[in-house]
């Protein structure tokens, strides 16, 4: 799966992630691309004790003051053949 920011969204100048789990949640992904070149902001986040494990995943595109990849006090994250 590729989650990227459309043409449209591009001129839009407030900081949303691509993807954000939020605090307590969990999300595994296997085989995924996240994309927010072209954007301000964080490409993904993990909130607060929230939990991910992550395989063959590729994140691009934090803007300057932001990151690839977010994660938040207590979150447990396992992160397997990632690239960010």
């Amino acid at each position: 799966m590729t989650i990227r920011r459309s043409s449209l969204a591009k001129a839009v100048s407030h900081k949303n992630e691509i993807l954000r789990i939020d605090s307590g949640g969990r999300l595994d992904v296997f085989n995924c691309v996240f994309d927010n070149r072209g954007c301000i902001g964080n490409c993904t986040s993990i909130g607060i004790d929230a939990r991910a494990r992550w395989e063959k995943a590729v994140i691009s595109g934090g803007s300057e003051d932001s990151c690839g990849l977010r994660i938040g006090k207590n979150a447990k994250v396992q992160l397997i053949d990632v690239s960010v």
